[in-house]
């Protein structure tokens, strides 16, 4: 007795080192294509399967779009066909009950018609679907899958719910860099636009010329150029005028 429970305990051990070795390296992809690519591999160290899926939830839409991680075949796992209605795929149920779903035939599969077509091909018979969430939001589920049947017991549920969480948080924290990312690149678009704008507003083009002091007369003339004023540029007792506005009352402004 004492032997199996400190087989028991030792399996145990190992079992949350390889959790915790897998959470450290997760959490640094900020990629999410690169954080699911090292998901299929560093899963196996904590958890059997056959089949590896990471769904993702579209709340503005209530659809989910299914990752295939394991086996990899990008053409099942980018195919249209696998954004789907949420309360069509068992992930529907997992997001609104917030609990794992157990499948242990693949007879269960039949209550969800839009997936039968993958599991067929997959050759799954069983599976462990949980919950992906945040304190902050639902990202989707993580579905551990296999060939055989019954192979996910209720005992598995607690372990490979941590699993799912430490996930949760890379995936949450991958999405939300991207989310940043396509801001920068948001506001960078729209910066160079207005720059555009207003060069084209301004535009020196024809004037040829390297000239400090030439360049300094255009940022003078950039000045005053949008007020509603008729401008005077004194240099060397030369009086050039430049008029900015077809009002002949406007003020005179002189510009040193």
């Amino acid at each position: 007795m004492n032997v199996q429970r400190d087989a028991a305990a030792a399996q145990y051990d190992e079992r949350y080192r390889a959790l915790l070795a897998v959470a450290q390296t997760i959490t640094l992809h900020r990629d999410l294509a690169a954080l699911f690519h090292e998901l299929s591999d560093r899963l196996h160290d904590v958890a059997q399967f056959d089949c590896l899926a990471a769904v993702l939830y579209d709340a503005a839409n209530n659809t989910v779009r299914i990752h295939i991680l394991e086996p990899a075949e990008p053409d099942l796992s980018a195919g249209p066909g696998n954004q789907l209605p949420a309360d069509q795929t068992p992930a529907g149920w997992v997001l609104d009950t917030q609990k794992a779903l157990i499948v242990s035939s693949a007879a269960e599969y039949t209550r969800w018609p839009a997936i039968v077509k993958n599991v067929q091909e997959y050759g799954l018979r069983s599976g462990c679907e949980l919950p992906l969430t945040t304190a902050r939001r639902k990202l989707g589920t993580l579905i551990f899958a296999c060939k055989q049947p019954a192979a996910f017991q209720e005992a598995d549920v607690h372990f490979l719910q941590l699993v799912a969480n430490q996930v949760a948080v890379a995936v949450e924290n991958a999405l939300a860099f991207q989310e940043i990312e396509a801001l920068k690149d948001k506001l960078a678009k729209e910066k160079a636009y207005l720059e555009d704008e207003v060069r084209a507003e301004h535009d020196f083009g024809d004037i040829v010329g390297e000239s400090k002091t030439l360049r300094n007369v255009l940022k003078k003339v950039e000045t005053v150029a949008p007020t509603d004023s008729t401008a005077v540029l004194r240099q060397n007792s030369v009086w050039p005028v430049f008029s900015t506005t077809s009002s002949s009352c406007s003020p005179l402004v002189a510009v040193m």
